[in-house]
């Protein structure tokens, strides 16, 4: 009996050393999430001359397309890339201000202060800051039509903002996806552990051993 259940204890540590330490290291311990960014939308270049800069432009989400390819992480798992193993949730829009600017009528770049208005479908409305990013829920699998607004508001007591004007609107509007691979990394790092961690560690204590044993 003893010698039972001295193996199936051999059996349990061995099982948890190989097996469950290196799963749960991959699958909750080690970052397993990663944001998946879709293709840049720009928004095009308009201008308007005035002493308040005020104008609109509209871009339909219809073809909007998110990679969900787990290769970024994995290159050889191109054939994995599907349920449990891999999931795709929490489908965003990001809208982003890349530093737009103003240009006065003598050529020299000005940066104004200014906040855009994002409509997005009629029912969410959102704030983009200059240089900032706002993202917010969406369904990939629908209709998503946006729009921007934006003000600029200019010092008429000021001369270098006489003339001809022109804002340049570097706006960017991309789709962003939240990848988990926990599982699929939890199952790599098994052979991974046995392979870097484990059998080189045997072997290294084998060697003591039967250096001690020997002197």
């Amino acid at each position: 009996m003893d010698e039972k259940i001295r193996t199936w204890a051999n059996f349990c540590a061995r099982a948890i050393l190989l097996i469950m330490i290196p799963f749960i290291l991959g699958t909750i311990v080690f970052p397993h999430t990663q944001n998946m960014d879709g293709q840049l939308l720009r928004s095009p270049q308009e201008s308007r001359n005035a002493e308040e800069i005020a104008y609109s432009f509209s871009h339909s989400g219809n073809d909007i397309s998110v990679p969900q390819r787990v290769n970024a992480i994995f290159p050889l798992a191109d054939y994995l890339d599907f349920a449990p193993l891999v999931s795709h949730s929490n489908p965003f829009l990001c809208f982003q201000d890349n530093d737009s600017y103003l240009i006065l009528a003598d050529g020299t770049k000005y940066d104004p202060e200014f906040a855009w208005t994002v409509d997005l479908n009629n029912k969410t409305r959102l704030i983009v800051l200059p240089d900032t990013i706002n993202c917010t829920a969406i369904q990939l699998n629908g209709s998503n039509d946006y729009k921007w607004y934006v003000n600029v508001a200019l010092p008429t007591n000021d001369p270098r903002f006489k003339g001809n004007l022109t804002f340049v609107p570097q706006t960017m509007t991309y789709p962003r996806i939240i990848m988990d691979y926990g599982l699929l990394q939890g199952l790599i790092m098994i052979p991974v552990c046995y392979l870097f961690v484990w059998y080189p560690a045997a072997g290294i204590w084998k060697k003591i051993h039967k250096g001690i044993l020997e002197q």
